[in-house]
């Protein structure tokens, strides 16, 4: 049985650097075609500014929730008995809501949340 609050830290996290990456890319489009002024006022907005300078953390553990989610595929699709398929996709699981739970953490301290 799943923890509600794990959960929903797994599903805040996907919103939480979804909206990061928007961000980003915002900011990279207007680099590329927006004045000095444009980009200044963008990233005046200090919750945009600190949801940049979190992305590169929010897709790093994005990353390592995705290669756990590849070694549970693994494990699932093994020859391995079924009680030790479960027993390591559960210790994965764990990992795998810790790390939501780190993002989650790093964006309400930055306020971006």
């Amino acid at each position: 049985m799943t923890n509600p609050e794990s959960s929903k830290a797994v599903a805040d996290f996907y919103e939480i650097s979804g909206t990061a990456q928007q961000t980003v890319n915002g900011f990279n489009e207007l680099k590329k075609t927006g004045s000095e002024s444009d980009i200044n006022q963008y990233v005046s907005d200090e919750k945009k500014a600190m949801t940049i300078a979190a992305a590169p953390t929010l897709r790093k553990i994005g990353g390592k929730m995705a290669e756990i989610k590849k070694a549970m595929k693994q494990i699932k699709d093994s020859d391995m008995p079924s009680d030790e398929k479960l027993r390591l996709n559960n210790e994965l699981f764990n990992v795998f809501q810790t790390l939501a739970k780190q993002g989650v953490d790093v964006a309400n301290q930055l306020g971006i949340r």
